[in-house]
This record gives C-alpha cells, sequence and structure tokens, in this order.
C-alpha cells in the first residue's frame, strides 16, 4: 500500500539523485558561469539598475536550456533507462525532476539578480 511519506521519501531520493548528477554535470556549470558572466556585463554597462534588471530578465532563458538539456541528456546517454529501472513510477521521477531543476533554476536566478544590485 502507498503512503505520502513513502512517495515523499521515494521523491526525496530521486532528487538526490538528480542534484548529484546537476553538480557532475559540466553543462550545469557551463550555464551558470555564462549567466554569472552575462549579468556581470549587464550590470556594469548599465547605467542604472532598471536597466540592469531589464538586462538581468533576459537570461532566463538559461534556465529554459537547463531544464531541456536535462531531460534530452538523460535520454541520449540513456540514463533514463537506468532511473525507470530503479524508480518505476513515472510521476515519482517526473516530480523530483521538476523540484530539483525547479531548485537549481531558482539558485540561477537569485545570482544574477544580486550580482546585479552589488
Amino acid at each position: 500500500m502507498r503512503t505520502l511519506a513513502g512517495d515523499a521519501r521515494r521523491v526525496n531520493a530521486q532528487m538526490e539523485l538528480e542534484l548529484d548528477r546537476a553538480v557532475r554535470t559540466r553543462t550545469t556549470w557551463a550555464l551558470a558561469g555564462a549567466m554569472v558572466a552575462i549579468s556581470g556585463l549587464v550590470a556594469f554597462g548599465a547605467g542604472d539598475r532598471r536597466a540592469v534588471l531589464d538586462g538581468v530578465a533576459g537570461l532566463r532563458v538559461f534556465a529554459v536550456l537547463l531544464g531541456v538539456l536535462a531531460v534530452t541528456s538523460e535520454h541520449q546517454h540513456g540514463d533514463v533507462v537506468w532511473r525507470c529501472l530503479i524508480e518505476p513510477g513515472r510521476g515519482i521521477h517526473v516530480a523530483a525532476k521538476a523540484l530539483t531543476h525547479a531548485l537549481i533554476g531558482a539558485i540561477l536566478g537569485w545570482s544574477p539578480t544580486w550580482c546585479a544590485w552589488w
């Protein structure tokens, strides 16, 4: 019998796997570095804070790119087969991936804005 606490533990375990994969992947670090570099260029090139925030708002494309690459690379390299063998529940897998990349997107989205205000 499935319980909410059991599903939460399964999502938590999948989130740990997904965070570990994101930290070990060079693409995540390259996108994060590009976001910080572009936000720094926008922050130092703009005259007022409004222009900085307008320029930094365009960095949302990096968060979308990170989400797309997270899913497509998993299918391209065949990792999805092992992930489905570990956790056969597709809903658990999708929920863990969505929550993990929402967290990563929030961190990456917060850092350029903070850099721009600094």
